[in-house]
């Protein structure tokens, strides 16, 4: 095991290089006070959105804080898979407020070439991760960041993206994704106070039943934590009518003067999308269960309905009971 982690992160040795290099001449901190904090589940858009907001000028994108390979300052924290975060973890609140400041370089190489101007000369940061559901609702109380939004999609979409994909938010020490077993999941449950969902748990056999429940867990943390300074995005609503939902992300910053540059942004893909993904939008629309069989799709369902959440015949017909 120490042998591949060795192996995987000296192959970013050089990439780190060239990224500190480029990164040091831009090493102004940045005000917390301009910075944007994104969350999501892994595949529901959140590199989508996240690259919209960086459109605005002065805006970087910082990209994944709490990913094991790319951000080893975590390691050292205890950070495994996901964070917990409570009012004692002042380290971990520290280290979120530096990442929004921008003292933290990241050796991911989704940098070592893109948006290196904007990398050199911007002034702020949209920082943006798929792991920090269980951090999300305090830090949006306890940092005075500029604004919080948080990115929900159709479960059936993003369990058929995770599956397609291989993407689940959840990575080893050695940079590869896995689905969570039921002794994360279980960690995870009790770290967060929510073990009146452990009977869920202890049904879910499948992947496709501990994603969904997965899935179901941090949905519902997030959404039954809300601050009132946390803007929900609902990822179907901002494909189908992007502009006035875009104009609704951008009032409350006061932005919207940029509004004709992120809609540029708009039909150019993430650059973690799938090319499978970008022809079967083209194609299918906003179709949710076109990987699924009916008993997938029906074990899905009867997990997520313990959390509270309803689906109806048309993407974006699913709602959230609490």
């Amino acid at each position: 095991m120490i042998d591949r982690i060795l192996a995987y992160t000296s192959s970013y040795s050089r990439t780190f290089g060239i990224n500190k290099a480029v990164d040091d001449l831009n090493h102004r901190n940045k005000k917390i006070t301009d910075t944007i904090f994104l969350a999501g589940s892994a595949r529901s858009g959140t590199t989508w959105l996240s690259e919209l907001f960086s459109e605005i000028p002065e805006y970087k994108l910082v990209f994944e804080p709490f990913h094991p390979v790319w951000f080893p300052d975590i390691i050292d924290m205890g950070v495994k898979y996901k964070p917990v975060l409570s009012n004692s973890d002042s380290h971990l609140l520290n280290y979120l407020h530096s990442v929004g400041e921008d003292c933290i370089r990241s050796t991911s190489p989704v940098f070592q070439f893109n948006n290196i101007l904007k990398r050199l000369f911007a002034s702020k940061v949209v920082v943006k991760s798929i792991r920090s559901h269980y951090v999300f609702p305090f830090i949006s109380q306890e940092i005075n960041a500029l604004g919080f939004y948080y990115i929900v999609r159709n479960p059936l979409a993003v369990i058929s993206s995770q599956i397609r994909t291989g993407y689940t938010g959840y990575t080893e020490f050695d940079g590869s994704n896995f689905v969570p077993s039921k002794k994360i999941l279980h960690s995870l449950t009790e770290q967060i106070g929510l073990d009146q969902f452990s009977g869920v748990l202890k049904k879910a056999n499948s992947d496709i039943e501990l994603l969904a429940y997965n899935w179901g867990l941090e949905n519902w943390y997030v959404l039954n934590n809300l601050g009132s300074n946390i803007q929900i995005v609902k990822y179907e609503s901002l494909v189908s009518d992007f502009y006035n939902e875009i104009t609704n992300l951008l009032e409350p910053i006061e932005m919207t003067e940029w509004i004709e540059k992120v809609i540029q942004k708009r039909d150019r893909p993430s650059r973690s999308t799938n090319p499978r993904d970008i022809n079967r939008v083209k194609k299918d629309g906003l179709k949710t269960n076109i990987d699924f069989t009916k008993k997938q799709r029906l074990s899905i369902i009867n997990v997520i309905e313990n959390f509270g959440v309803s689906l109806g015949s048309e993407p974006d017909g699913y709602s959230f009971d609490y």
